[in-house]
């Protein structure tokens, strides 16, 4: 799968200058992890996320403040 492998690269790429990161495959996986308390700095997005509703219905699934 190719979103797996750009995931791995682009955590790669930050865990080098740094950064720690929290990688997610599914939308379900970040969004549990978001409602369970997890407080990002910064949030990278795959629009098209195979399980995400953006594709189904034109906007977001939802934010974060």
């Amino acid at each position: 799968m190719d979103d797996e492998f750009l995931l791995g690269i682009y955590q790669l790429k930050f865990l080098h200058r740094g950064y720690e990161v929290h990688a997610f495959l599914s939308e379900a996986e970040a969004l549990q992890a978001l409602r369970a308390g997890f407080t990002p700095s910064a949030i990278i997005i795959d629009l098209a996320m195979p399980d995400g509703r953006l594709t189904q219905t034109g906007t977001p699934a939802g934010c974060v403040r």
